[in-house]
């Protein structure tokens, strides 16, 4: 037999999507507004968009916004990486 992972989701992976409850989710949460360039951290609250684990806790700088959502870039490494994410998920950094 070989080892057991021990990734990012070994051993936890029953409640790795679960977010808060929608009612823990203040009014205010959904309708702030962030600037093109302002950094924020990815701070998943949404009930119904699952972000990956990896992603929680990064600070991004936004690129744009299409829709409601706003589009994060986040560097890892030497590569960009874009995320589309509802400003419930999103923290702005002072």
């Amino acid at each position: 037999m070989g080892k057991g992972s021990k990734g990012i989701i070994a051993g936890r992976s029953r409640n790795i999507f679960s977010n808060v409850k929608p009612s823990q989710v203040s009014i205010y949460e959904y309708i702030k507004s962030f600037n093109i360039g302002d950094k924020a951290i990815i701070f998943p609250r949404s009930p119904d968009i699952k972000i990956h684990a990896r992603f929680k806790g990064k600070v991004g700088r936004i690129v744009e916004k299409r829709g409601r959502a706003y589009v994060v870039e986040i560097k890892e490494g030497s590569v960009s990486k874009y995320l589309m994410l509802h400003p419930v998920d999103l923290k702005r950094l002072e």
